[in-house]
């Protein structure tokens, strides 16, 4: 019932993939989003094309454009992890974004359902995913602030299916901030709190800062 209430509201969300000469790992990043998400409401994919010159990305980017749930745009300046978001937010009117690295693949199928739910919720400032490496444990399961001075990942480098703290990695819970690989959040909050600090959080602790806005 929680799950159909929220996203009823829902009027469309934008997944939001920044890209640079990237061109298999973005190909199998978008390929698992079409073939693998189980989602209801209407969604699309924005790809932001920061500069590649690679024949093997640009064709793709080419191919990929021809879908009808994904348009390219693209960002000509030097790489600002938190511009070119911002960028990309303010040229779409969804009432959700997912921002996403490009070399994130989807293997969960309910995935963006538990992510817009929860982002819909007026109580929530940002949702994020719990993230695994190839291998098998775990890079992503939140992030705490005080870790190596800053704010770092909990759990980071267990085995994906480890209990951790009270079954803590299994369950949906709270944490201080999430991860920018994997970040859902309403528009009108991201836009509220000024989204990405792009002047002095150009590359890292963009997504922690945001989130502590929030």
């Amino acid at each position: 019932y929680l799950k159909v209430n929220y996203i009823s509201k829902i009027r469309k969300l934008t997944i939001i993939v920044p890209t640079f000469n990237s061109g298999v790992i973005l190909h199998n990043c978008i390929n698992s989003i079409l073939e693998k998400t189980n989602y209801n409401v209407n969604y699309d994919i924005l790809i932001v094309n920061n500069e590649s010159f690679e024949n093997e990305t640009l064709k793709y980017l080419d191919i990929v454009s021809k879908n009808k749930c994904v348009n390219v745009i693209d960002f000509p300046q030097p790489f600002n992890y938190s511009l070119i978001n911002n960028f990309a937010a303010s040229r779409v009117d969804s009432d959700l974004l997912l921002f996403l690295n490009d070399d994130v693949e989807v293997t969960s199928e309910e995935w963006l359902t538990e992510l817009a739910t929860n982002a819909s919720r007026a109580s929530i400032g940002a949702v994020g995913a719990k993230l695994i490496y190839p291998k098998g444990n775990i890079q992503h399961a939140g992030i705490v602030l005080g870790i190596n001075g800053v704010a770092g990942h909990i759990f980071k480098g267990y085995e994906k299916n480890h209990n951790g703290q009270m079954n803590r990695i299994n369950l949906t819970h709270n944490v201080s901030a999430v991860t920018g690989a994997c970040l859902c959040i309403d528009h009108n909050k991201f836009d509220e709190v000024g989204g990405f600090d792009d002047e002095n959080l150009k590359v890292a602790f963009n997504d922690v800062d945001l989130c502590m806005k929030l």
